[in-house]
């Protein structure tokens, strides 16, 4: 974003690039502002001319398909009749609109509308589904896979270590308090969901270890279940949905909050 501006060309290359999308998405966003990047199809070398100027412009900002994610499945697992979900514009790439696909896979009953999607209530049948490029997509789909009749796989487990806790680990561990079995397979990289019964223990409490998406994950799992669960930091969710439990509350769950 800063090189265009230099005096001189600059040649920029990129090793073990993950997060392709998400480069894909800076790129179009770029030229949208008037600024010319050559790159090559596997987005490794760069090629940008110097004393380029940006254009302003008017924009409308896509929705954010990450916590529209959470809502979707939700709607899949909770929702009395259907849940409309709008502002998804989809103007720019975003590797999360992935979880359009996975809830298709799933079984759900999903529809575009002029401003977004539509998603319905449906049983979840078995999926299996690469989120290598989509790995904020892990926590919601594994709620998802929660409440399947038999397991479903998830592969790129490779890419939730470095995320704000070891999502991996984490869904195991946590997880396992309702009575989720998720098995790791390093080598395959894939993360194996075995559905629950959806009998949840009372008193059950969720430590979200301060991971947004974990929280809401958690919270979906808890709209499903037939016992009410407490998520420890679920104020943590304010670091990419600061209304995620608002909406929720709007959208018929009940909720209470401990400020302890």
């Amino acid at each position: 974003m800063a090189l265009p501006c230099a005096s001189n060309d600059s040649l920029v290359e990129v090793h073990n690039l993950v997060s392709k999308p998400y480069v894909s998405m800076t790129l179009e966003i770029l030229e949208d502002f008037g600024i010319e990047i050559e790159c090559d199809e596997a987005l490794t070398t760069f090629s940008i001319r110097g004393g380029q100027q940006y254009k302003a412009m008017e924009a409308a900002i896509d929705g954010d398909w990450s916590g529209a994610a959470a809502l979707a499945v939700a709607g899949m697992l909770c929702a009395e009749q259907s849940l409309q979900i709008e502002g998804l514009n989809s103007q720019y790439t975003q590797s999360d609109e992935a979880i359009r696909g996975a809830l298709l896979f799933a079984g759900g009953a999903l529809s575009g509308t002029e401003t977004g999607i539509q998603v319905a209530q449906r049983p979840v049948r078995a999926f299996s589904i690469d989120l290598t490029d989509a790995p904020d997509l892990f926590p919601v789909l594994c709620a998802l896979a929660s409440f399947g009749k038999k397991p479903s796989t998830l592969k790129g487990i490779h890419r939730l270590i470095h995320k704000e806790s070891s999502r991996a680990q984490v869904l195991r561990d946590e997880w396992s308090k309702f009575d989720v079995k998720i098995e790791l397979d390093d080598t395959a990289d894939t993360m194996t969901v075995h559905p629950c019964k959806g009998k949840f223990k009372q008193g059950l409490v969720i430590n979200s270890h301060e991971d947004h998406r974990i929280a809401m994950a958690a919270a979906i799992m808890g709209l499903r279940g037939d016992q009410p669960i407490a998520i420890e930091g679920a104020q943590c969710v304010a670091k990419s949905y600061p209304e995620f439990f608002d909406d929720l509350e709007v959208l018929g769950a009940q909720l209470s909050m401990n400020n302890k």
